[in-house]
């Protein structure tokens, strides 16, 4: 009952502090020059506009901006969940092992991601220099 009283008090303050430095980050800009170039297209417009050769290309980076969009997020989800589990649980060893083997999958599955990402945009730039 302790454990559930600590987790859920945690999990409140936390979500409270991270509450109260909204308004500060969010009175933050950013200069244009430092924002990605992953802004929203119509693939049927870009492909339409560019011609069908560059098709692949295109649907090559929609699907490494998608790829990264979703599983970086996860990824640090259960990194966060390893780490709590980590920290509530390291009394017992077995569920520390756990938290550590999720720890470890979680990092090398967002670095797969990150370098993925890395590597698509890589080839992109010499095919687009190329062409």
């Amino acid at each position: 009952m302790k454990k559930l009283i600590f987790t859920i008090s945690f999990l409140t303050l936390t979500i409270i502090a991270g509450l109260q430095t909204l308004q500060t980050a969010s009175a933050y800009q950013i200069d244009p020059s430092y924002r990605p170039q992953n802004a929203p297209f119509s693939l049927k417009e870009e492909i339409t506009q560019q011609g069908a050769q560059s098709a692949t290309i295109i649907i090559l980076q929609t699907i490494a901006g998608a790829l990264l969009y979703f599983a970086a997020p996860i990824a640090v989800i259960v990194i966060a969940m390893g780490g709590f589990n980590i920290v509530i649980y390291g009394a017992e060893q077995e569920k520390l092992e756990q938290g550590k083997k999720q720890l470890t999958w979680a990092i090398i599955g967002l670095f797969c991601v990150i370098l993925s990402y890395s590597i698509v945009r890589i080839i992109l730039e010499f095919v687009l220099r190329a062409v």
